[in-house]
């Protein structure tokens, strides 16, 4: 597995903060150093979410054995399966990714595992963001009562999405509104 972009990539990346048209390469990359690059890159994005979910659903494992869950009401349970669910299905997700290369690998399917890589990876993210929102509710809510707890998913499901999806998507919304302006200046 590569694990690295090559030095060629590194001397061709636009300066920090420009912006590149959806779907293009660098300067001077051909299609399968693009390729390369962009499944170098959904790799490595997996692993650094990939040991988060980890950590988080083997703690939502061990909570149903601890002593004082039995004291936990429907509520918190609730909380809890909606935790340990959301991040199941994160790591279900993220390891499709690379199940999908590893099966796909050899069979010249390169585009088709990054564009499912990316989808994976998104709902993994969205499945992550759930279960830290709600193990934190669930958490915040045994100590402090099932208000604080509400009040806790809400802004964590309000604090990810803010950060991980909408920022995101008004950058590239604007990213994608100067390049069109730009093409009918040019144009």
């Amino acid at each position: 597995m590569i694990t690295e972009v090559s030095p060629r990539h590194r001397q061709r990346t636009p300066a920090r903060g420009a912006a590149r048209p959806p779907g293009r390469g660098l300067p001077g990359e051909s299609e399968g150093e693009r390729t390369q690059r962009q499944l170098i890159e959904l790799l490595n994005e997996i692993r650094v979410a990939m040991p988060g979910v980890q950590v988080l659903f083997a703690f939502l494992l061990a909570v149903p054995f601890q002593a004082r869950f039995g004291r936990a009401d429907a509520i918190d349970r609730t909380l809890f399966a909606i935790s340990l669910v959301s991040a199941a299905v994160a790591v279900a997700c993220f390891i499709a990714s690379t199940a999908a290369h590893r099966v796909l690998f050899h069979h010249r399917q390169r585009d088709y595992i990054i564009r499912l890589g990316s989808r994976l990876l998104l709902a993994g993210l969205v499945g992550l963001a759930l279960a830290m929102s709600f193990a934190v509710a669930l958490v915040l809510g045994f100590i402090y009562g099932h208000r604080t707890g509400w009040l806790a998913l809400a802004l964590g499901i309000a604090l990810f999405g803010a950060m991980w999806f909408v920022a995101p998507a008004i950058r590239m919304r604007r990213a994608s509104g100067w390049e069109e302006s730009r093409a009918r200046a040019e144009g």
